[in-house]
């Protein structure tokens, strides 16, 4: 065989494997790179929401969507914010019939209209008002939920907790004040697609 042929060949061969080595091993650092970045809750949770919990991940990874969500049209709701304030207890109901849903609704509405909710959080802070901050909290506490609201009731007594708290200068949950502002715009978002998914899917307007 003719050397100079005997040479392309073999010069051929090699450059064939390192190019598909090279191709493989590409691959697979992006396939770990990609997993490395799933498993890490707090840059997914950084990048999305801009929160740091006290330098701490949020549970679960960030992106996915409960049944719940996926039944009201609420794509982007996120369920791992609403399982950071599981320390809200709600007392849930099976009733989940469109009446329920429908009293519901008008409970949280009635709450938050008499008692003037927006009015106290931006009231001067007095000891009178924070007697009429726990009322809300207490009488928003007592509702009995129908167990597709669970979420939605948990994020809005977490929202009007945090709201509070800022105002005092407190935490809640082990947000600190310096985080309070993400930590509440993230509620804010989660409430917000939970509300647009039950006007979707049943033309419910929830408070």
């Amino acid at each position: 065989m003719d050397l100079n042929i005997l040479e392309n060949q073999v010069e051929t061969k090699i450059k064939d494997f390192g190019v598909k080595n090279v191709a493989l091993i590409v691959f697979v650092a992006i396939l770990l790179i990609s997993f490395a970045f799933v498993q890490s809750p707090m840059r997914l949770a950084s990048k999305e929401y801009g929160l740091s919990w006290n330098n701490q991940p949020l549970a679960g990874n960030i992106g996915g969507n409960s049944t719940g969500a996926q039944v009201l049209g609420a794509t982007e709701y996120n369920p791992n914010i609403a399982k950071e304030f599981s320390n809200i207890k709600v007392t849930l109901s099976a009733n989940n019939s469109s009446t329920a849903l429908a009293e519901y609704a008008n409970q949280v509405r009635t709450i938050i209209d008499s008692e003037n909710a927006a009015g106290l959080i931006f009231a001067k802070q007095t000891p009178d008002l924070l007697e009429k901050q726990d009322k809300l909290l207490v009488d928003l506490g007592n509702l009995v939920v129908p167990s597709v609201f669970e979420d939605y009731h948990r994020l809005l007594l977490a929202e009007y907790n945090l709201e509070f708290s800022q105002k005092q200068g407190a935490t809640f949950e082990g947000v600190s004040e310096s985080d309070i502002d993400a930590v509440l715009s993230a509620v804010r978002n989660q409430l917000s697609n939970i509300k647009q998914g039950f006007y979707n899917s049943v033309q419910l307007f929830l408070p």
